[in-house]
C-alpha cells in the first residue's frame, strides 16, 4: 500500500514488516505537528486504521531517531506513553489516532516509510 498526500509533495510507503530494527533510517520522523498531521491526514483519508511503526526507539538513556539525524523537536505521546511496560517497550509506532505508544520492538505492525 503506497500513500500519497495531496496536499505536499511527500510520498510515505506502508509495508508490512515483521520485525522492526533500530537500523532502519528511512522511517517516519516528524521535525513538527504539521508535519506530522499530514501523514496521520493520509492515513486517515485512506481509511487506515491501526497503527505503523515510526523511526522513534529509546537507547536506554532517551528517545531517539532512528536517522541519528535529527534531535527529536516535536512528539505526540497518547497519555501514560511512553510506559516501557516491563521495561521491554523500547520502539515507538503510531496510531491512527496520531498519538504514539511505544512497544516491544519485534512486535508484528506494519512499518511507515519514507518512499524514495
Amino acid at each position: 500500500m503506497t500513500l500519497a498526500n495531496n496536499n505536499t509533495s511527500s510520498k510515505y510507503k506502508i509495508c508490512l514488516c515483521f520485525t522492526f530494527k533500530k537500523y532502519y533510517n528511512d522511517l517516519a520522523t516528524f521535525d513538527n505537528e504539521e508535519e506530522h498531521d499530514q501523514v496521520v491526514q493520509t492515513l486517515t483519508s485512506e481509511g487506515y486504521t491501526g497503527g505503523v511503526w515510526i523511526g522513534l526507539y529509546d537507547d536506554r538513556y532517551s528517545w531517539r531517531w532512528s536517522n541519528s539525524k535529527k534531535n527529536m523537536t516535536y512528539t505526540n505521546w497518547a497519555g501514560n506513553e511512553p510506559s516501557n511496560y516491563q521495561s521491554k517497550e523500547a520502539c515507538a509506532w503510531l496510531y491512527f489516532t496520531g498519538f504514539w505508544h511505544d512497544d516491544q520492538c519485534g512486535n508484528p505492525l506494519p512499518v511507515l516509510r519514507f518512499k524514495y
